[in-house]
């Protein structure tokens, strides 16, 4: 995309932002899903040293990010690689939450 291509479409989309806002925003919500499902994963795995339990709870929370981000980009990319592993993850987050209502009701 050129310069000029960039200054139209930003004159027909102005509430749009600019493409350098939009690129932050992106990386900021991928880094933001990253790392609260990185962090989430060690909290579990400090659980299950400490009390030898699996928080599926936790692990339901920190895998929601990732699989909301990967089923949207596919969708919107039309990339089918991202919308199968956003199935596959919102398929392992319906599971963990299962697991987690067994968990909490025994």
């Amino acid at each position: 995309m050129n310069r000029n291509e960039i200054l139209e479409a930003a004159r027909k989309n102005p509430e749009r932002g600019s493409e350098y806002e939009n690129k932050v925003s992106v990386k900021s919500n991928l880094w933001g899903a990253l790392i609260s499902a990185v962090l989430c994963i060690l909290l579990v795995i400090v659980e299950v040293f400490a009390k030898n339990t699996i928080n599926y709870g936790l692990l339901a929370v920190g895998t929601v990010p990732l699989a909301v981000q990967q089923l949207y980009e596919g969708i919107v990319l039309k990339k089918k690689g991202a919308i199968c592993v956003g199935i596959f993850l919102h398929l392992l987050v319906i599971l963990e939450v299962c697991a987690f209502i067994k968990a909490v009701t025994v």
